[in-house]
C-alpha cells in the first residue's frame, strides 16, 4: 500500500479557494490530488531556499506556497494567491 500525504489548508488559503471560480477550484484540487498522492514529479514545484521545507506550486495563474513535513505525511497549504500577488 503507497502511503498517502494529508493535505490541510490554512484558514487564509481556505477562504481564498472558497471565492475562485469552479473551473480554477478545479485546476487547483488536481494538482494537489497529485501531491496527495506522491506524484512530485508532474506538478511544477519550486523549493525555496530561504525556507526549509517549504515550496511552491504553480497552478496556472496561481501560486500555492505550501510546507511538507515528511515524517507527518502532511503537506500544509500556507497560501493560494494570483501569481502577481503572493510574494508581497
Amino acid at each position: 500500500m503507497m502511503l498517502q500525504y494529508r493535505v490541510a489548508l490554512s484558514k487564509k488559503a481556505f477562504n481564498y479557494l472558497t471565492r475562485l471560480s469552479s473551473i480554477d477550484k478545479e485546476r487547483i484540487q488536481e494538482k494537489l490530488d497529485l501531491i496527495w498522492l506522491w506524484y512530485f514529479h508532474l506538478c511544477d514545484i519550486k523549493q525555496y531556499e530561504w525556507a526549509e521545507n517549504t515550496y511552491r506550486l504553480r497552478v496556472w495563474n496561481y501560486r500555492i506556497i505550501y510546507e511538507r513535513r515528511d515524517s507527518e505525511l502532511i503537506i500544509q497549504v500556507i497560501k493560494i494567491w494570483p501569481r502577481w500577488d503572493v510574494y508581497k
